[in-house]
């Protein structure tokens, strides 16, 4: 049996893959927080439906074809762990980036209150954009 928050997840990829920002704005709390790395280039804590939007503009802006591929969901109850697989191509270098990432949801009455994405290596990441 799939659990409810698992589903919320999964539905949030797939409405990212349809560029469906209604579905996954629905699916996330309003005062949600997305957590990046102090070594990504677009580092920092994002809170709330304007913040993520600021956060997948700041990706946008760095990387074309930015594809963030789902590959597996882990259930742990109200933490789901996304195993992704992101291919995206610096603006800047035009190098090539093909990554697997793994991010942590955390859920409280079917809705995503934060996400924590863990990259493989961040320090690739900065070396495909002039920062």
């Amino acid at each position: 049996m799939v659990s409810e928050n698992l589903d919320v997840v999964r539905r949030i990829y797939e409405a990212g893959e349809q560029g469906d920002a209604a579905t996954m704005f629905g699916l996330m709390d309003p005062e949600i927080e997305i957590h990046e790395a102090d070594s990504m280039p677009y580092r920092g804590v994002y809170r709330g439906h304007t913040g993520v939007g600021e956060c997948v503009l700041l990706i946008q802006k760095l990387f074309s074809n930015f594809r963030p591929k789902l590959e597996r969901l882990f259930d742990g109850g109200d933490h789901i762990a996304a195993l992704i697989r992101v291919t995206a191509q610096a603006r800047d270098t035009g190098k090539s980036l093909d990554m697997q990432v793994m991010e942590v949801w955390q859920l409280r009455n079917g809705k995503a209150i934060s996400i924590r994405p863990f990259y493989w290596d961040t320090a690739e990441v900065a070396l495909l954009v002039k920062m």
